[in-house]
C-alpha cells in the first residue's frame, strides 16, 4: 500500500459521501508531538476545492498506510474511500 496525496484544486475526490462534501476535517495523531494535526477540505459555492492542511502542521497532505486517521463530518453521511491504489 502507497501513500496517497490528498487532493487540491479539482482534483477527484478520495471520499465520496452522500450526501455530498460532507467530511469538514481529517486529524492524525503525531506521537512525536502528543497533538493533533488537522488538515481541512475547503467547499466553494457547492464545489469541492481540496483539502489543506493547518498553518501548525504543513505538511500534512497526504496518507499515510501506517497512521491512524479521524474524520469529522457535517452532519451524517454515508461514505466511501478509493484508495487508487492502481
Amino acid at each position: 500500500v502507497q501513500n496517497i496525496t490528498l487532493p487540491t484544486d479539482s482534483q477527484p475526490p478520495l471520499f465520496i459521501t452522500t450526501p455530498n462534501n460532507r467530511i469538514e476535517t481529517i486529524n492524525r495523531y503525531n506521537p512525536d508531538t502528543g497533538t493533533f494535526e488537522v488538515t481541512v477540505h475547503y467547499v466553494v459555492d457547492g464545489t469541492p476545492w481540496g483539502w489543506f492542511p493547518s498553518i501548525e502542521n504543513p505538511d500534512f497532505l497526504s496518507m499515510e498506510p501506517s497512521r491512524g486517521y479521524f474524520f469529522n463530518t457535517v452532519g451524517t453521511a454515508t461514505w466511501t474511500f478509493d484508495p487508487r491504489t492502481t
